[in-house]
């Protein structure tokens, strides 16, 4: 089975590039991205993964496995890009942050955000269903 996901993003406000991450079912959550490089529009397949920062404390992962969500064959060129705790743009040099709630230009309530992301990719996982994600600028 496959899982589309779809991230919706709002105008840029500044640096920060709100929106919002829909599952396909249940609560969405919100997201921000840093202006400046934030991933192009596209679809990508999202898979967990261990991550190195993670499993060097430089970011948080719910699990002791240190693995978070990474977005795969994402142009040009770039790697490692996840998504990820975080509350403010420059917390991310690249990835999509999680949360459950913002303001103009930060998020909150990450950590349990990413909790529920990761917990939906490790029941897509155990069943052997692939998870998509498409990036798109809001109307």
């Amino acid at each position: 089975m496959t899982h589309d996901w779809t991230l919706t993003r709002h105008p840029a406000n500044g640096q920060a590039v709100l929106g919002v991450l829909d599952f396909g079912g249940g609560l969405p959550c919100v997201s921000l991205e840093r202006l400046a490089v934030m991933i192009p529009e596209g679809r990508y397949r999202v898979v967990l993964t261990v991550s190195g920062r993670a499993s060097r404390g430089a970011l948080w992962a719910p699990y002791p496995d240190s693995k978070l969500p990474l977005l795969e064959d994402v142009p040009p060129g770039r790697s490692a890009i996840r998504i990820h705790a975080g509350n403010h743009a420059m917390e991310s040099a690249g990835c999509i942050l999680v949360g459950s709630e913002h303001d103009a230009t930060e998020i909150q309530h990450s950590r349990p955000a990413l909790t529920r992301v990761v917990n939906i990719l490790r029941d897509a996982e155990q069943s052997e269903d692939e998870v998509w994600l498409t990036v798109r600028s809001g109307a």
